[in-house]
């Protein structure tokens, strides 16, 4: 092909272990690029121009076929692929959305190789991601938090009461909390518990994560705050840490605190605008609604409409599997929990391999936020590729570098950490 040779050409050059790491760097950038702005368009162009193509100038076709050895990357496509064909019979019948949804489902795939390429070629890609993610996620939890209440009363405790909304693309209060608890998590378990040899990288790592915390914790999301607390629980079962004692006690005390000062607020974290009577009427219409046709769904890109006694209408299920149910129906939801029960098998397996607990936290805290909040489609660029598609990648490359076809895959160039 006459593409072939030119590509091959470039790859001989350029396919350095320098150039891996450059790359590498570029897409862990491309990764906190999503904290900072909300422009869909410039995040699509960036992804294309310095992600894929320097993907595609590095990968070799061996490490494809590695791919699509992994388990996990097959229970993907065959949960990815058949949220497509849920199309077919929902009710869009425009030709640009089958077409639309194809291509957001090839960058979703195509985002699933180039994390697990990084994480399987890069010594340490896991610590180089968690420093990136550490900057710009406390940066724009303090920006965020400056931003809300910078014409509130803070010394009187005036609007205290009020959840956090976030800048960029998590604009909502609850989406704000899934990520940045997911980055605390990352955090804890890539950098903080890890021994340095250098102290200041330590304090550097916790000074981040206390600002995310405290942007997780004045979002007042109740999923996102139980994620983190059960997923330090299990940690704490496996390894008895005086330093993850520590950030529970913070976050435990910070709860505390939230919960005393909005407690008369209807929109406090047990105000009468969000007690749990609501969200447990919400899931009992979204799955009396999902059961009209059990088997295959509604089908892809059709919403909810749920109108609770009040009269107020609701557009989601506030519950990723009851989601997944409205859209793909008992054949759709088997495939996301058969999808989840691989993930959860490799992050085990994994830690049984290396004694890190970071891949079984990252992987179960998506899982468990999903209870309450959470909205799994074929999805543009949004803070779900990194909240629950970015574990899914990393478990991925475990799999590849720990199988069979790991001398022929990276040729010595090195393994992600």
């Amino acid at each position: 092909m006459p593409l072939v040779e030119p590509v091959n050409a470039l790859r001989r050059r350029y396919a350095t272990p320098q150039a891996v790491w450059v790359c590498g760097l570029l897409f862990c950038f491309f990764l906190g690029s999503i904290f900072l702005s909300d422009n869909i368009r410039l995040h699509r162009n960036v992804y294309y121009i310095l992600v894929l193509v320097p993907f595609a100038v590095l990968v070799r076709g061996d490490f494809f076929q590695a791919l699509i050895r992994s388990p996990v990357f097959l229970g993907c496509l065959a949960f990815l692929g058949y949220l497509w064909l849920s199309l077919f019979w929902s009710s869009q019948d425009s030709n640009y959305v089958f077409y639309n949804e194809a291509r957001t489902l090839v960058l979703m795939l195509g985002f699933l190789a180039v994390t697990a390429f990084y994480a399987v070629h890069l010594e340490g890609f896991t610590k180089l991601l968690g420093w990136v993610l550490a900057v710009t996620a406390a940066a724009a939890s303090m920006i965020s938090i400056y931003v809300f209440y910078v014409d509130r009363h803070i010394p009187l405790m005036g609007g205290l009461e009020s959840r956090v909304v976030d800048i960029g693309l998590a604009g909502h209060p609850i989406d704000s909390a899934g990520l940045y608890g997911f980055v605390a998590i990352f955090l804890v378990f890539a950098l903080v518990l890890p021994r340095r040899k250098h102290p200041l990288a330590t304090w550097a790592a916790v000074a981040s994560l206390l600002a995310i915390l405290a942007f997780v914790a004045l979002t007042q999301t109740r999923g996102a705050l139980l994620g983190i607390g059960m997923v330090l629980g299990f940690g704490l079962m496996l390894h008895v840490d005086r330093r993850l004692w520590l950030v529970l006690g913070v976050l435990f005390a910070t709860v505390l605190g939230m919960v005393a000062v909005s407690l008369h607020h209807p929109e406090g974290m047990f105000g009468f605008e969000r007690r749990l009577g609501v969200r447990g009427e919400i899931w009992t219409l979204a799955l009396e609604r999902a059961w009209e046709r059990p088997w295959f769904g509604f089908g892809l890109n059709e919403h909810h409409q749920l109108f609770s006694a009040d009269g107020e209408r609701h557009g989601v299920a506030h519950n990723l599997y009851l989601e997944n149910l409205h859209f793909g129906g008992i054949f759709g939801t088997a495939l996301l929990l058969g999808l989840a029960g691989l993930a959860l098998r490799g992050a085990w397996r994994d830690y049984r391999r290396t004694g890190s607990f970071l891949m079984p936290a990252i992987i179960s805290y998506p899982l468990i936020f999903g209870i309450s909040a959470g909205y799994l489609t074929l999805s543009k660029i949004s803070p779900m590729w990194i909240q629950f598609w970015l574990p899914i990648g990393l478990i991925i490359a475990t799999e590849i570098r720990n199988g069979q076809t790991w001398k022929d895959t990276c040729h010595g160039a090195g393994h992600g950490g």
